[in-house]
């Protein structure tokens, strides 16, 4: 059986739809990073600003440079609660010259309680967006997961490996897991 062409177009055109459709509503599922209020799964949004410094080791492999980088510096939340408002953070992490970097994170507050994360993004330099995946915690952190994304402000390395960088738009989100039962936390 033949359709007549006016719902031939149609059918074509509803199936041409359904797979840019079928992924929109997926991804409407997915959480982004810093994405919105708190849900009723307990997230809780949070803001922050990132200042570091430190050192920047450099191993040259023909026209590529790998590099690793040490550097820690002032984390301070400038909104979401349970969180301490200030943390010591600290990072160790790894370019491999080819556009890829990893580091692995630890944030400390006025009480030595630490949150672990690790962190991916392209290589680093003036601009980039990197994402982070809270994997953890110490202290009144324990049992909490999350995520969250920032971009490098600025990045200025010298020379003599030492590395100084402001990170902006640090935004995230986090929640207990179900078995995390330490005390509250408090701010």
């Amino acid at each position: 059986m033949r359709l007549p062409r006016a719902l031939w177009k149609l059918r074509h055109g509803l199936l041409g739809l359904a797979v840019p459709l079928s992924a929109a509503f997926l991804l409407m599922g997915l959480p982004a990073a810093g994405a919105g209020g708190p849900s009723g799964e307990g997230w809780i949004p949070f803001t922050a600003n990132w200042s570091a410094s430190g050192q920047r080791q450099v191993l040259k492999m023909g026209s590529r440079e790998v590099s690793s980088v040490h550097v820690s510096g002032a984390l301070v939340v400038t909104s979401g609660e349970g969180l301490s408002k200030g943390f010591r953070a600290e990072a160790l992490g790894f370019d491999d010259g080819a556009g890829t970097s990893i580091a692995k994170m630890v944030l400390t507050d006025d009480r030595n309680d630490q949150i672990f994360l690790d962190v991916k993004g392209r290589s680093v330099a003036t601009g980039q967006r990197f994402m982070g995946s809270i994997t953890g915690g110490s202290g009144r952190y324990e049992g909490v997961e999350g995520e969250l994304s920032f971009q490098w402000q600025f990045v200025v390395l010298d020379a003599e490996g030492m590395f100084q960088g402001r990170a902006v738009d640090l935004k995230g989100r986090y929640r207990r897991t179900p078995s995390g039962t330490p005390a509250e936390v408090r701010p």
